[in-house]
């Protein structure tokens, strides 16, 4: 199960066990590389992942706000909704979805 987007999702935030060895951990690097990398992981992760999976991360309390922000703009307005009822979305993402043509997506 070390393939999986679940875990490789943790691998940024948390150390994986020692026998993934197809995966990596994040340790001895600053809080500000920590979340690039976080954001430049997420933005790939979600060119890769389906509607399901895109609407739990944009609902998600815990997503980040830059992937938040990636995801105010996904073609769908399932996955649009969940980041404007997500709780943590930041309030300029907020006014780029106030701006949306489909009114249904907030």
């Amino acid at each position: 199960m070390c393939g999986n987007y679940s875990l490789a999702l943790k691998t940024l935030y948390y150390p994986l066990p020692n026998n993934c060895n197809n995966s990596f951990t994040i340790t001895d690097i600053t809080t500000e590389k920590k979340q690039a990398i976080a954001t430049t992981f997420h933005s790939k992760l979600i060119t890769d992942m389906n509607l399901l999976e895109r609407m739990s991360v944009a609902i998600n309390p815990s997503t980040p706000a830059e992937t938040l922000k990636l995801l105010a703009s996904d073609t769908e307005e399932l996955v649009r909704n969940r980041v404007a009822n997500n709780p943590n979305t930041p309030a300029e993402t907020l006014k780029l979805l106030a701006t949306d043509k489909n009114k249904n997506a907030l």
